[in-house]
């Protein structure tokens, strides 16, 4: 915690800010699916650094010609990267809050992790579909729980698939580990909290 959101705390004032962070994302709905916003510091030597911001999405299962699921599925920029300097890295997320609509939500810390899930069902359904019959499958989806039951449902799942002594998984493993994991890991709470304050 930065010494402003300390006293922001202690103090209880609610005001939306940008942070300046090595590392960050935030996952919001883009239209029917969900979206990424990564950003990432670059050092720029004798001057000052920048940021690259991307846009990404989970890309769905592919399939050859012959109808056989094909590999290397995973997140796919929908928008180009843009390069964002220091100097105008405030108006630029400020103006990206401003142009996200109610209805592309962008999710709280909290469920990021379900968000994350949901991804995974979206990129890997044909090898999640092995455990349709599984009740802790569907709790993982059961919007009639909590999120806190859902997500221990996402952990039992992750823990069965980490498990697969045939190895069916290892792809949908390493995209959680190697992708979701680290943006979620990185969540940007405050970008959510400036969504919530400027969205249109």
């Amino acid at each position: 915690m930065f010494l402003f959101e300390e006293y922001l705390l202690r103090h209880q004032i609610d005001v939306p800010y940008v942070k300046s962070t090595t590392q960050s994302s935030v996952f919001y709905r883009h239209g029917d699916t969900w979206a990424i916003l990564s950003l990432r510091y670059q050092e720029q030597g004798n001057h000052p650094g920048c940021y690259t911001v991307r846009y990404m999405e989970p890309q769905g299962s592919r399939f050859d010609r012959h109808g056989n699921d094909r590999t290397g599925r995973t997140l796919r920029k929908f928008k180009e990267d843009d390069l964002v300097y220091w100097d105008n890295y405030q108006t630029y997320l400020t103006n990206w809050a401003k142009s996200i609509r109610k209805s592309d939500i962008a999710v709280n810390e909290l469920d990021a992790k379900l968000a994350a899930w949901e991804m995974c069902l979206q990129c890997f359904d044909t090898l999640l579909i092995q455990y349709a019959n599984s009740e802790t499958f569907f709790n993982t989806i059961n919007l009639d729980l909590s999120p806190a039951e859902r997500q221990n449902h996402v952990n039992q799942m992750l823990n069965l698939i980490h498990r697969d002594e045939r190895g069916r998984n290892r792809e949908l493993a390493r995209f959680w580990e190697d992708d979701l994991a680290s943006f979620y890991g990185n969540y940007a709470t405050w970008l959510v909290r400036l969504v919530e304050r400027y969205g249109c």
